[in-house]
């Protein structure tokens, strides 16, 4: 009955595992470039929304090495004094400014551009944001693109939000499950249920 019982919560861990995104992953990733996504809008209470703010990128391999610490980071323009590109793959996140990448401008035609080293399997990437007291983190929007070496478009996401408790945006990559986690724990509290249900009743026959 262990044998069962164990196969089984391991079963459910799996199937749940899913959810996770553990099958997600990129091939030959080479660059990532970030935009806002707020660039030509106005927010209610979200002041020069325009601007992009990224306090640290973070890309894992399928080691859950960051490969963005070892990359080259650049902005298509100049930056905001006091801030630097560099600053959004020291690992520190989220971080106040002028610990970030801001852009110089708030005209949405500036990105902050990622190169790696050599190209690799992306397996996760989260944006975190600017660490901050008032509205000024609700700026934190993006859009992402990915290109692989042969600097071909390969991925694309949209207003990926980083306004939240952690100030991170967590984007869902290919291959990420299609069920979420909150629709998913039913189906393995039922699993436990049943498996535990056989246990009694072989426990009740050899009594």
């Amino acid at each position: 009955m262990r044998n069962c019982l164990v196969a089984g919560i391991v079963g459910c861990t799996l199937f749940l595992g899913v959810s996770f995104s553990a099958c997600a992953a990129l091939m030959d990733v080479n660059r990532i470039v970030i935009t806002s996504s707020l660039a030509g809008t106005m927010p209610p209470g979200v002041s020069l929304p325009g601007f992009l703010q990224v306090s640290e990128v973070v890309a894992l391999n399928e080691s859950g090495v960051d490969q963005a610490r070892a990359g080259l980071a650049t902005a298509t323009g100049t930056s905001f004094p006091g801030s630097n590109p560099n600053n959004a793959i020291d690992g520190i996140a989220p971080a106040a400014f002028a610990d970030i990448y801001h852009s110089a401008t708030s005209s949405g035609s500036e990105s902050l551009v990622i190169d790696f080293i050599t190209p690799f399997k992306l397996t996760a990437l989260s944006i975190f944001g600017r660490l901050a007291s008032d509205a000024i983190e609700a700026r934190d929007v993006y859009d992402v693109e990915i290109f692989n070496s042969q600097d071909v478009g390969i991925f694309s996401a949209f207003n990926q939000s980083a306004v939240n408790n952690d100030n991170v945006a967590i984007v869902r990559l290919p291959g990420a499950a299609v069920i979420p986690v909150p629709a998913a724990l039913p189906l393995f509290a039922s699993a436990l249920g049943v498996l535990g249900g056989l246990g009694w009743r072989r426990k009740r026959a050899l009594a």
